[in-house]
């Protein structure tokens, strides 16, 4: 499996800190308020197809991230 980047890393601790489906919209909250920086939807969103493509994550229909392996 593909390695992550140092901000991919930290992306998936919000996801696995959630434990279980997280929507897109509280990502967001939780990047912000763990990583104190505003990032955009459209750069969140880029992260988040990268690490799909890399398969840690599954986008569910309705929006919702959920980890595809463990911590």
């Amino acid at each position: 499996m593909e390695e992550l980047t140092r901000l991919e890393e930290r992306i998936m601790q919000c996801i696995w800190n959630y434990q279980g489906e997280v929507p897109f919209l509280d990502l967001i909250e939780m990047v912000k308020e763990k990583l104190n920086k505003d990032y955009k939807r459209t750069s969140i969103r880029g992260y988040l197809f990268r690490l799909e493509e890399k398969g840690y994550i599954k986008v569910t229909k309705k929006g919702s991230i959920c980890a595809a392996i463990d911590q």
